[in-house]
């Protein structure tokens, strides 16, 4: 237990992942943080690919598109990095002369029938894969960006990540699964900026001296502060400063000493 304690203070919960790859199979990012083994519980299909922007355009590594279920037949091929890549949505502009888009009438590469997957699939409105690629095009706002915190710690690995991109986490266990299953996951809650845990996942005294948060009937621990510039925060309201040295925080429990598990405990 002391190793997952220390684990538990010593991350950082309010620091947000990204998206960088899309599964073909779930149909939707992958945060490879969060779940660096997604796709191995899967029984067919590649693994997630990687989405970067190239050349001002959203695009797919084109190693990572080999068995992914759709025909990429006539889609120009970018050259960037060292590698190729194949556009998700048609480019901003114009980037070779050639050949001219099918669907759009953007120029191509010479040779290539489409500047994109997705005026293939407008301009082929047949064959399987077509509702993948219209889940990846969908999913690009949240393609890079910072869509989730980390609210799960595994008690088996003590991997930290987010329950919304890992939702079957206990899978990456493989023969040791009902194992992990069996001593469970410790779950964070994000409140006001606040990362949260619920005392009854802590050992008895453990929280002695830190501020209580009550969220429906439940009593919670703050794991660590929020961050020093937080909008909307108003720290001078409160009459209690944390008792820890360099501590900018205040409590709201005119009880408690510390503002959070990390400033008492460490």
């Amino acid at each position: 237990m002391e190793a997952i304690l220390q684990r538990l203070l010593g991350t950082d919960w309010l620091r947000g992942c990204s998206s960088r790859r899309f599964c073909y199979q779930c149909e939707r990012p992958v945060c490879s943080h969060c779940c660096s083994e997604h796709g191995l519980h899967h029984r067919r299909g590649p693994p997630p690919a990687l989405v970067a922007d190239v050349h001002g355009m959203t695009a797919l590594r084109a190693e990572d598109t080999v068995g992914c279920g759709y025909c990429l037949n006539g889609i120009q091929r970018l050259r960037a990095r060292g590698t190729n890549w194949i556009a998700v949505i048609p480019p901003p502009n114009d980037i070779r002369r050639g050949n001219d888009c099918a669907w759009c009438g953007r120029t191509t590469k010479t040779g290539s029938t489409h500047c994109s997957m997705q005026c293939r699939r407008v301009h082929v409105p047949s064959g399987t894969g077509r509702r993948m690629v219209q889940r990846l095009i969908g999913s690009l706002p949240q393609l890079g960006q910072p869509i989730h915190l980390p609210d799960r710690l595994c008690m088996f690995c003590r991997q930290v990540f987010g329950s919304s991109s890992c939702p079957d986490h206990f899978a990456h266990h493989g023969e040791h699964r009902d194992a992990a299953a069996a001593l469970g996951l410790m779950a964070v809650r994000h409140l006001d900026g606040w990362p949260l845990v619920s005392a009854a996942q802590l050992p008895q005294g453990f929280g002695e001296g830190v501020q209580v948060q009550n969220i429906d009937g439940q009593a919670y621990h703050p794991i660590h502060q929020r961050p020093l510039h937080l909008d909307g925060v108003d720290r001078d309201a409160a009459a209690h400063p944390c008792a820890r040295l360099g501590c900018w925080e205040v409590t709201g429990d005119g009880d408690a000493e510390f503002c959070s598990l990390r400033c008492g405990r460490q």
